[in-house]
């Protein structure tokens, strides 16, 4: 059975990928700069982790999902880079998670 989006995404977000921190929105260059500051850095490798520690299956849905919801224009591979951060940041802002 295939879920919704919005419950990958909620998943997700429960799994540890909730990445904006005290509701306070972190900093970032334009897209596929470095990150502006140490925080948002740290933020990105604590996002990494925690996708890297689901299944393969679970990644490439979550992916999956973001591109559903419009928010990424990468390829589904399950493999955590930029994109996908920018993906959830920008999904996570718009859902107020």
């Amino acid at each position: 059975m295939r879920l919704h989006a919005r419950h990958f995404l909620a998943f997700a977000a429960a799994a540890g990928l909730a990445i904006l921190s005290s509701g306070a929105a972190l900093a970032q260059g334009p897209r596929g700069s470095a990150p502006a500051t140490a925080q948002s850095e740290a933020a990105y490798e604590a996002a990494r982790t925690a996708f890297e520690r689901l299944p393969e299956a679970d990644r490439k849905a979550i992916q999956e999902a973001l591109v559903w919801t419009g928010d990424h224009v990468g390829v589904t591979t399950g493999g955590f880079g930029r994109r996908t951060f920018e993906a959830i940041v920008a999904y996570q802002k718009r859902a107020q998670l």
